[in-house]
């Protein structure tokens, strides 16, 4: 028998209790898709905005004296519904969608499809 280490996160239940973190690697399908298959629970977007947003100019990552980096790339992305689009193929991946400005709802989970999408409000 096959150990489980499925975990929930509210109506959300994940085969694997790891998450990546917002922001990492982008919002690209398939690079969601191939973390996945490498053994990721889930993927959280980088955060996401009613609206695209240009974000700061170049250079947005600057090493820092005695080791590390600062990240500062102000929250560039093509808005939430542009980014719906881009994975309305999804059909395996649970994305977890960072928003970010003023909504009504704050987190909204995907699981399988666009028509499956669960809305949750954070409290």
């Amino acid at each position: 028998m096959k150990a489980s280490l499925s975990t929930s996160i509210g109506t959300l239940t994940l085969e694997r209790p790891t998450i990546l973190a917002s922001g990492i690697l982008g919002i690209s399908l398939n690079i969601f898709e191939r973390l996945y298959r490498a053994g990721a629970g889930a993927v959280v977007t980088k955060s996401l905005s009613k609206e695209p947003w240009d974000g700061y100019a170049n250079p947005t990552i600057f090493s820092v004296k005695g080791g590390g980096w600062l990240n500062a790339v102000g929250l560039s992305n093509p808005g939430a519904p542009n980014f719906a689009k881009m994975i309305t193929s999804n059909k395996d991946v649970p994305i977890i969608v960072s928003l970010v400005g003023q909504w009504r709802m704050t987190l909204i989970l995907w699981s399988g499809s666009l028509k499956t999408a669960r809305f949750q409000p954070m409290n």
